[in-house]
């Protein structure tokens, strides 16, 4: 698979997450959920404003160098969006896996590859590696000051308050989140005939109900994660969100987002991952 193909499939991945709804709090075509300053144009502008840098990612072949690729990602981003960001969490989460699945693909054509090279499981681990390696590089230097910073984030601080999984810590550690909860949904409901928003939907509150969203948190406090984690749960157990029991509780969620504001956007970048890798897998690795 070529780059721009993969570059492709993330694109479209962003694209699916976005559109579908309605979401809890997450800007979708109906609207803008929880947020006053950004709307669906903004993720359409971003999403492609993207495609290159995934592409470049794919090839990319020094933690310096995707690191850097992911820094000129997000000024596109800001650039193609008037200054919002939309797509900081998926450049780092989308960034990762993009250049993970170079590698994979190297292996494998290479005949290094060993049992279980061909799946997504084996993309997050490849990504878990080059996120520590990235992890571990000095501060990259401000591009005005040339001094080296490192601004706290919402992940951060939540970290250190409740011990909860950055973003990443979460690639750091091959995204148990996604692979617990949002990539077995994404592969069961491939070539579904389900509408489009219920599988989109549905994979989202995979991700709601094992991610350590620190966007909820930072909106919320960990008691709205807690909520949150619970309410995806029992939406999936009650049969998902396009079952008669699971709609009626999932658009009683969809409403308390709405009134408190809450937006949960690191399960959002999670839910576009898996959806790629269920892609992925299927257009590329599945063929060997």
């Amino acid at each position: 698979m070529t780059a721009m193909r993969t570059a492709d499939l993330a694109v479209r991945a962003l694209l699916r997450e976005a559109e579908a709804g309605p979401k809890p709090g997450l800007v979708d075509r109906f609207g803008p959920g929880a947020h006053t300053d950004m709307d669906i144009s903004h993720f359409r502008l971003s999403a492609e404003a993207l495609r290159p840098f995934f592409a470049s990612m794919v090839t990319a072949r020094t933690p310096e160098s995707l690191r850097n690729l992911g820094l000129e990602a997000e000024t596109a981003m800001l650039a193609a969006t008037g200054g919002v960001n939309t797509h900081k969490g998926a450049i780092w989460t989308l960034g990762l896996l993009c250049a993970a699945s170079g590698r994979v693909a190297t292996s494998r054509a290479s005949g290094q590859a060993g049992v279980g090279m061909g799946t997504a499981e084996a993309v997050c681990d490849a990504a878990a590696e080059l996120a520590r390696l990235i992890i571990a590089l000095p501060p990259a230097p401000d591009r005005t000051t040339r001094m080296p910073v490192r601004l706290p984030t919402n992940g951060q601080a939540a970290r250190g308050a409740y011990g909860l999984r950055s973003a990443r810590d979460e690639a750091a550690a091959g995204f148990p989140a996604i692979r617990a909860g949002a990539l077995p949904l994404a592969r069961s409901l491939r070539g579904s005939r389900a509408p489009e928003d219920e599988r989109v939907i549905t994979v989202l509150l995979g991700a709601m109900a094992h991610a350590d969203d620190t966007c909820l948190v930072a909106r919320g406090g960990v008691e709205a994660l807690v909520k949150a984690r619970r309410q995806a749960a029992a939406v999936l157990d009650a049969g998902g969100p396009g079952s008669a029991a699971g709609a009626a509780m999932y658009a009683v969620m969809v409403d308390a987002f709405l009134t408190r504001r809450l937006s949960p956007g690191g399960a959002a970048d999670l839910c576009a991952a898996a959806l790629f890798l269920a892609d992925l897998e299927s257009a590329c690795f599945a063929r060997a």
